[in-house]
């Protein structure tokens, strides 16, 4: 019979293995979907580098941005929600109607 701290650590061998297995399967069909089998070492380079640069460029602007665009949407619906004209709806949306019917015109 197992110990408890022997199956512990054989369950943490067994997602670490599966973890290790999908990252696996995820570089080959990286490889594959993209054009990199028929590339040059030095084309593969550059290409893997392009990719990095871009993933990076995205995780970064996420990161730096997406706080900011959140607490903006948030805002925007408290002040929709807390306005104080009968019919519910905030100076933000009557004033962009107004503005809006002044360009149909």
């Amino acid at each position: 019979m197992m110990t408890l701290q022997a199956s512990i650590q054989a369950e943490i061998q067994r997602r670490c293995q599966r973890v290790i297995r999908r990252i696996q399967i995820m570089h080959y069909q990286y490889s594959v979907t993209m054009p990199l089998y028929v590339m040059t070492p030095a084309e593969k380079y550059a290409f893997n580098t392009m990719v990095a640069f871009l993933l990076l460029a995205l995780g970064l602007l996420i990161f730096v941005f997406l706080p900011q665009m959140c607490l903006k949407a948030a805002r925007m619906w408290m002040r929709l929600y807390m306005s104080d004209t009968p019919d519910g709806y905030g100076q933000l949306v009557v004033g962009s109607a107004k503005m809006m019917e002044g360009l149909v015109e």
